[in-house]
């Protein structure tokens, strides 16, 4: 799965309701949503109904979509619409479905790669990456460590999921009474060295803020770019928790 872009991406459609709508060619001039998107890959949607001169009726609807199946695209988040702002019942006639940016969404809206778990096993490794965002947002989301002596959550990275780097740590140690939250920055990871930038905390009650001992970062080399990240805690097993890593 990718999220990305693409100029003049614009097809036509009969689809009614609030579902997916199936595709059925280009506008004159533009180009299929097959012709960039592989499925599962998400982007930016607006649909508009027209009339038959191609004037629109006033039923319009954007948000992220994906490429769920082929000449399909599922109207996975909505963000603004005719029928204040929520998904609309789109009726008899064509519509025209494109890809272009979105106001609300912005810039740097962040997408979900893939959640991994962190209930149990000495670790967790993503899947390949995307490659087409800018950087990489990781967030820890109460994940812990079965073991009674203090331990790290260890962050590896490769760019073939066999060979990865030497560990970093991208939360504070602790023993198996700590939870992990907070956040790691990985710009610029499509190239072969950069920068991370860590929040990692260890947090045992809601509103708890640490400052002063999160670990602050550091570099990375990975010829190739960082395709693939790995987790563990620094010894034991993982014991609950989950990691989300968003594209941006």
């Amino acid at each position: 799965m990718a999220h990305a872009l693409f100029d003049r991406v614009l097809e036509t459609s009969t689809t009614t309701g609030t579902g997916s709508f199936t595709v059925a060619g280009a506008v004159t001039g533009f180009k299929t949503f097959a012709s960039r998107y592989s499925t599962n890959d998400t982007f930016p949607y607006f649909i508009e109904g027209v009339d038959a001169n191609g004037v629109p009726t006033g039923e319009w609807e954007s948000g992220i979509g994906t490429y769920s199946a082929a000449n399909t695209v599922a109207r996975t988040t909505v963000l603004a619409s005719s029928n204040a702002d929520a998904a609309v019942t789109f009726s008899a006639g064509t519509k025209r479905v494109g890809v272009g940016a979105l106001a609300k969404a912005g810039v740097f809206a962040p997408v979900l790669i893939e959640t991994l778990s962190t209930t149990s096993g000495t670790s967790v490794t993503s899947a390949a990456l995307p490659q087409r965002f800018n950087q990489l947002l990781v967030q820890t989301k109460g994940v812990s460590h079965d073991s009674g002596t203090n331990q790290t959550l260890a962050m590896s990275f490769s760019n073939n999921g066999t060979d990865f780097t030497g560990t970093v740590s991208a939360g504070n140690s602790f023993a198996a009474t700590g939870t992990w939250y907070g956040g790691v920055m990985i710009p610029r990871y499509t190239a072969d060295s950069g920068l991370y930038m860590l929040a990692g905390i260890s947090q045992t009650a809601d509103l708890t803020i640490t400052t002063g001992s999160n670990p602050t970062g550091g570099a990375w080399r990975v010829a190739g770019g960082i395709k693939y990240i790995k987790f563990a805690p620094s010894a034991g097993n993982f014991d609950a928790g989950s990691i989300d890593i968003f594209g941006l």
